[in-house]
C-alpha cells in the first residue's frame, strides 16, 4: 500500500498593503491490492467475500486569499479522484 501526502505553502505581505496567501496539498493512496470479508468465529473463519480491485483516492486541495485595505478574496477549491 503507497500513499503519499505533501503541502506547500507561500505568503507574501507587499509594500502597499495587499498580502497574499496561497497554499495547496496533495494526497495519493493506492489502497489495498485485495480485500478478504470474514464471517463467523476467530477459531473457525468462513471467507464470504473477495475483491481483488485496488481502491485507489487521489485529492488535491487549494487555497487562496488576496487582502487589501478594502476587499478580501477566498478561493478554495477541492478535487478528489477515487
Amino acid at each position: 500500500m503507497n500513499t503519499y501526502k505533501g503541502r506547500v505553502t507561500f505568503g507574501k505581505q507587499f509594500t502597499n498593503g495587499v498580502n497574499l496567501l496561497l497554499s495547496g496539498t496533495i494526497y495519493d493512496s493506492a489502497g489495498a491490492e485485495r480485500l478478504v470479508f470474514y464471517k463467523g468465529s476467530i477459531r473457525r473463519p468462513k471467507i464470504t467475500g473477495l475483491r481483488k480491485t485496488w481502491m485507489v483516492i487521489h485529492t488535491a486541495v487549494f487555497f487562496g486569499s488576496l487582502a487589501t485595505r478594502i476587499l478580501l478574496l477566498k478561493v478554495l477549491s477541492t478535487v478528489a479522484i477515487r
